[in-house]
């Protein structure tokens, strides 16, 4: 099991021990993989690398993704979406949210939390035309995508500081509350089985498709900011607590310490 870490340090893949890539970049806080394309970006020093190409970028990243040969980076504060070609020229940027959070993607369209707006906007790709927005109640966090919905985590202070677990069905355009948690949006992930890892301030749950209660709940983290899922397992970063953690079945285990940013199965 191959896995891709982006650290105050750099770009690590584990295979046999830790072992450092060509990354040319100082750090590496946000990083994507797509087949044998990598893709990182240093946020202190606004450089992507990509393509073997270090080209600037906005400050303070929310998402980066890969898709189709191109990166896709969400700026928080440019409250942009812009997407990146391999040799390292903008090819298109537009505007969304109020300093947007989240980005995932789902087939040809890419869906952005769009922050203090309080919305998800649904563009299409490569063209990121705005296809749809969905208003829903308090700061949309972070973002999964299933077959037929979005699921987003959203911050709201109606009964005290909660994290709300929003279902958004695509063929209706409804939502409704899922589930609620105590504390801060972290991270959300959909798997394979349709099952929804989700992080909330000290904790990680598993939700099997359907469930609105969690079947495995993980404890003792600062705040998850990255969840990447393979079968049963997930890798998580939580640079609170400066860690990056294998979950699986029951089981727990740090596999580094230090300043994490995030961390990918390859």
């Amino acid at each position: 099991m191959s896995m891709l870490l982006g650290c105050g340090e750099g770009l690590f893949v584990l295979r046999e021990g830790w072992q450092k890539t060509a990354c040319p970049l100082r750090r590496a806080d946000f990083v994507a993989q797509e087949g044998p394309l990598l893709c990182a970006v240093d946020d202190a020093a606004h450089q992507l690398w990509l393509g073997g190409h270090v080209i600037p970028c906005p400050r303070d990243v929310a998402a980066l993704r890969l898709w189709r040969g191109h990166a896709l980076l969400l700026s928080g504060d440019t409250d942009c979406l812009t997407l990146y070609g391999l040799t390292g020229e903008t090819l298109i940027t537009t505007r969304v949210g109020i300093y947007p959070q989240d980005l995932c993607l789902s087939g040809s369209t890419a869906a952005v939390c769009g922050g203090a707006d309080g919305c998800v906007h649904l563009l299409s790709l490569p063209e990121l035309h705005l296809l749809q927005t969905y208003p829903l109640f308090g700061m949309t966090q972070r973002i999964a995508a299933t077959d037929a919905a979005l699921h987003v985590l959203c911050l709201t202070e109606e009964a005290g500081m909660q994290c709300e677990l929003v279902r958004i069905d695509l063929a209706t355009g409804r939502h409704m509350v899922i589930a609620r948690w105590p504390g801060l949006p972290g991270a959300i992930a959909a798997g394979e089985d349709g099952a929804l890892w989700i992080a909330a301030s000290e904790r990680l749950c598993v939700l099997p498709a359907g469930h609105a209660e969690p079947s495995d709940v993980y404890e003792g983290f600062g705040l998850i900011r990255h969840i990447s899922l393979r079968g049963s397992d997930a890798l998580v970063t939580d640079p609170v607590e400066g860690l990056c953690v294998l979950c699986g079945k029951d089981s727990a285990a740090v596999v580094y310490r230090g300043d994490v940013g995030q961390a990918e199965f390859g």
